[in-house]
């Protein structure tokens, strides 16, 4: 009696057991699937995909999730067959046009990139992000003034993005209007104290105004911030040079170089 007992008591243990190792397997797998670490992403993400046990929504956040890990590998047509499966699951999956978009930049499909930031901004007018990555893909088609649209509309999504003012002090840089990047830059500057790419970019605004004088200050404040920055060293020399002080152009040129051999070439 007491022998059958232990057998069926055994059996029991075994069915009811298996149930919270399995649930933890799987809560393992959502784990890595979210997670920052790419490979362990993967593997995750294909677990819980080849399972046939989560719902439709959950099968789009699992392709959604390895596509993100795909893109952070540089894999970027794994990364776009993802995000398509997750759009075929979850048409209104806003962020999933949005990294597609990012995925079709990096390959250099511009015009797709901009398609899915498109799709993305009619799902949700008010994402400042998708605003600025249509606009930094604008800037690759070298179509400044729509750029310069979408980072001015990014800025009223978000008055306080000091990325955003370079972003678009850079384009009205591309466009010739010296003084309004001046400005742009100068808000950034207000908005975020130590950004060497503020001070740079305003420097070089200020060498397209030919005011060496203000432009050597910028590039000074930025590779004070920044010793590393090449082309801040590069374009203080320039500035240098311009002002007369042929041996600190040479310096801060040398300087330069040593840093980043291809600099001003």
């Amino acid at each position: 009696m007491w022998g059958k007992c232990l057998v069926a008591c055994a059996a029991l243990a075994s069915v009811f057991g298996a149930a919270p190792a399995q649930a933890q397997s799987r809560d393992q797998q959502w784990d890595w699937c979210k997670g920052d670490n790419a490979d362990l992403s993967v593997g995750g993400c294909t677990a819980i995909i080849q399972s046939g046990q989560e719902t439709t929504m959950n099968l789009a956040i699992a392709f959604y999730d390895r596509g993100n890990a795909y893109d952070d590998k540089g894999e970027y047509d794994k990364a776009i067959a993802d995000y398509d499966q997750a759009l075929q699951l979850d048409p209104r999956h806003e962020t999933a046009f949005v990294n597609r978009g990012l995925a079709y930049k990096h390959k250099g499909e511009y015009d797709k990139a901009i398609a899915d930031f498109n799709a993305a901004i009619s799902l949700k007018p008010d994402d400042e992000d998708a605003y600025i990555d249509r606009g930094l893909t604008f800037e690759k088609k070298n179509q400044y003034d729509r750029a310069e649209q979408d980072y001015a509309q990014a800025i009223r999504l978000r008055p306080g993005d000091a990325e955003a003012y370079v972003d678009r002090g850079i384009t009205r840089r591309h466009l010739g209007q010296y003084d309004l990047a001046v400005a742009d830059y100068t808000r950034a500057i207000e908005l975020k104290a130590n950004y060497s790419d503020a001070y740079f970019n305003r420097g070089t605004a200020y060498w397209y105004k030919e005011d060496f004088r203000n432009a050597e200050k910028d590039f000074d404040v930025a590779v004070q911030i920044d010793p590393k920055a090449a082309d801040a060293w590069y374009w203080r020399g320039r500035s240098k040079e311009k002002l007369g002080d042929a041996a600190g152009s040479n310096a801060d040129i040398a300087h330069a170089r040593s840093l980043d051999p291809s600099v001003g070439k």
